[in-house]
């Protein structure tokens, strides 16, 4: 195994203490500390016993020599304390987080699952710390695996270096599960990583992504934050539904052969009908941006009547008194009606957007969509509720 050469930290208590996991993650854990000066002494002995020989240099000539020896060998028990604590701080995450029910979290029937994929850096430390310990009251369960069709069925995800391209594949299988990712590598937060940790002198320091995190059905509980912690996306709901309706519009819908937005037109008109928080956030994301090959185009209007053939008509949730009239004056237009208000698509809006407690969901109004000659792709018919009609349109 080899070592990265790193600045020597003269005192264990001083590098420990002052990691941001210390006071936050660890001491509150319901388990005995670690964290006296007799056992931290202790581990450093023991290591220094049973790596003497490995680091144990030819008998020096001169003092230079004998500096050096020593110097590697406290660089190296440096290094396998830290991948203690970060050992112990994987356990220590979980608990600071929300889960959702269909992560099996709170089942205490089944393991939680701690799986190791790209270089693991941890050497034998995971083995000796789990699962002799539990994370949220559950036996742990330890798989180092490669490939990415193998995450499926673990709660914790450590992603070791890895090129760039298998990180996205990696990224791409577990955005939207509640599978918490956490990694060490400098930049691996600002790709979506959902928790990095970084060693800063003396200790650590964590990046928490938390637009990753809600996307995934997890959130951060406030006993996570300290000084030592760095959000580095905040998270936006307005944002959150903006983005996966540009997704939804790019990838999940089929508008009706020969309809006027599918040839080519010069925009993509999206059209929004009354004041709305999301406003700003749709703007933001649909901004230099193309749907159906054609560049989107946003207009507000105050009244459905300022409505002219678009391609989408997001209706706000202050129209709900005009919502019957809204939905009979397009009903006969091959339009996506999109909202994200209780109960609107019930009466008729074909895609509306709400939060199961914390996660961004789906609800389809497909009788109505049909009848228009729209149609959404069976994964997202899959994932999203369906609803009824209240009330029949008019034609």
């Amino acid at each position: 195994m080899k070592f990265a050469a790193k600045p020597i930290r003269k005192d264990v208590m001083t590098y420990y203490n002052e990691c941001p996991i210390n006071n936050r993650l660890i001491n509150r854990s319901p388990i005995r500390r670690i964290n006296t000066p007799v056992v931290l002494m202790s581990i450093a002995a023991l290591f220094i016993l049973l790596l003497g020989d490995l680091l144990q240099a030819r008998p020096a000539t001169d003092a230079g020599a004998q500096s050096s020896a020593e110097e590697k060998r406290r660089v190296v028990i440096s290094e396998l304390l830290a991948y203690k604590l970060k050992a112990l701080l994987l356990g220590r995450l979980p608990k600071h987080l929300e889960w959702p029910v269909e992560s099996g979290v709170g089942d205490p029937a089944s393991p939680f699952v701690i799986s190791v994929i790209g270089t693991n850096p941890f050497d034998k430390w995971l083995e000796n710390t789990y699962p002799r310990r539990k994370i949220k009251d559950k036996p742990v369960k330890l798989r180092y695996i490669n490939e990415v069709v193998e995450i499926r069925d673990t709660n914790l995800l450590f992603i070791g270096e890895t090129s760039r391209k298998k990180l996205t594949q990696i990224l791409d299988y577990t955005q939207d599960k509640a599978i918490l990712t956490v990694s060490e590598t400098a930049g691996y937060g600002k790709r979506g990583v959902h928790i990095n940790i970084l060693e800063e002198s003396p200790g650590f320091a964590l990046e928490v992504n938390e637009s990753a995190l809600r996307r995934s059905g997890l959130m951060v509980l406030k006993s996570m934050y300290s000084n030592r912690v760095e959000i580095i996306d905040k998270y936006d709901p307005e944002k959150e539904k903006a983005q996966k309706l540009l997704e939804i519009l790019r990838t999940k819908v089929q508008w009706p052969a020969g309809a006027d937005m599918v040839t080519l037109t010069k925009d993509f008109k999206f059209y929004i009908l009354g004041s709305t928080p999301m406003q700003k956030a749709l703007e933001n994301v649909f901004s230099n941006q193309q749907v159906l090959e054609k560049r989107v185009r946003i207009y507000t209007i105050s009244a459905v009547e300022g409505f002219n053939d678009g391609h989408v008509l997001f209706i706000s949730g202050t129209q709900a008194g005009s919502l019957d009239k809204i939905i009979d004056t397009v009903s006969s237009k091959s339009v996506l009606t999109v909202s994200d208000t209780y109960g609107f698509a019930e009466s008729g809006v074909h895609l509306n957007f709400y939060f199961d407690r914390i996660k961004l969901k789906t609800e389809l109004n497909l009788a109505t969509a049909l009848e228009t000659g729209l149609t959404f792709l069976p994964d997202l018919i899959k994932n999203s509720r369906k609803v009824r009609n209240r009330r029949r349109t008019t034609r």
